[in-house]
């Protein structure tokens, strides 16, 4: 049985350097999937880990500070929408001030949270200073986690054996994995950093 070469991998390849910056504006809309699947690329070779990892920090780092500073001065470019934004999340601000690791790190692996709470970290004038460093922390945890977890899936599909060029198939799957338990992670999550009420 003949299997097909690895297209993918040749596509990313036809890039050169230029994948570097669009891996950096990708990481802005979807984290997860995007760290998960350069990191694959990484252990496969194809990528390299010494451009990559710094693209990865500082694009997770800027996206973090982007989304603090739109909390901080949204509002006096959409003040609506940051009445109405604020109506919805301050239910979390006693939380957001203790200025807890725990729970930080908890909306990061909440899927599609994290932005939210760095939202309104800034709408609530929370010291970035003081919560830089809460942030280093947790993007390194996040970042640590996604990559062991793509390792895996490369070191799974070293079992398969290359020969089968199931490169798309194991990549795929890994990302579809990882979104589906940031997913699983979020339902159990948002309630809680929301406050949402006993019972409800």
């Amino acid at each position: 049985m003949v299997y097909r070469h690895a297209q993918l991998l040749e596509y990313v390849a036809t890039f050169g350097p230029a994948i570097y910056p669009l891996i950096a504006v990708a990481i802005f809309f979807e984290g997860e999937a995007v760290i998960y699947g350069v990191m694959f690329l990484v252990f496969q070779g194809v990528l390299s880990a010494y451009i990559s990892i710094p693209v990865i920090i500082g694009s997770v780092v800027a996206t973090d500070f982007i989304s603090y500073q739109i909390g901080k001065h949204g509002h006096k470019f959409f003040p609506r929408l940051a009445k109405f934004y604020g109506g919805l999340t301050s239910p979390m601000d006693d939380r957001l001030h203790s200025l807890s690791l725990a729970v930080y790190m908890i909306s990061k692996f909440t899927y599609g949270f994290h932005r939210a709470v760095l939202i309104r970290s800034g709408m609530i004038h929370i010291p970035f200073r003081k919560l830089l460093k809460i942030n280093l922390i947790t993007s390194a945890v996040w970042i640590s986690v996604i990559t062991l977890a793509s390792y895996a899936s490369w070191q799974s599909l070293q079992f398969v054996g290359k020969s089968l060029h199931y490169v798309e198939l194991f990549l795929l799957g890994g990302i579809i994995v990882v979104l589906l338990l940031s997913h699983i992670v979020s339902h159990f999550t948002k309630m809680k950093l929301l406050g949402t009420p006993k019972g409800k």
